[in-house]
């Protein structure tokens, strides 16, 4: 009924409502994880949600940056190390708090190690393990929390 609205993972919003309020967005080029950006984006803007009764569905499949699976590969690690590192930069060019823009700051930081990590043979392996064995005693697969 009220239309036009753009469903994301955790959250929905209605398009058109924010246009004929004046309401702009738009997102740095080459930012992946666009629904984590544009949450905070509408939160740091001063709009806030409502929680309704209706139920979110996420769909997870192979090809899905956070997709579904039993262990990580070197390969699918630094895809979300890079998809991280691309969403926290992007949220440090947003007028944060002192608090979130540390927090921002300390994610990249460790973000940076990781991707240190998996390039060097001697410490790649461990990286590797240590993240799988959290995956494997996670039941929900949501594996890119691990990270």
């Amino acid at each position: 009924m009220r239309g036009n609205f753009v469903g994301l993972s955790h959250l929905a919003f209605n398009a058109k409502l924010l246009r004929e309020q004046g309401w702009r967005f738009a997102f740095p080029d080459g930012l992946i994880a666009l629904d984590w950006y544009m949450a905070v984006w509408f939160l740091l803007q001063g709009l806030h949600g409502v929680k309704t009764a209706g139920s979110v569905y996420y769909r997870i499949y192979a090809e899905n940056t956070a997709g579904k699976e039993s262990s990580m590969s070197k390969q699918r690690l630094e895809k979300v190390v890079d998809v991280k590192q691309r969403h926290y930069q992007a949220l440090l060019n947003l007028p944060l708090t002192p608090e979130l823009r540390k927090k921002a700051e300390h994610e990249m930081e460790y973000l940076g190690t990781v991707g240190d990590k998996l390039s060097r043979p001697e410490t790649c392996k461990q990286v590797l393990d240590a993240v799988n064995r959290r995956v494997a005693e996670d039941t929900s697969n949501y594996w890119w929390v691990h990270i």
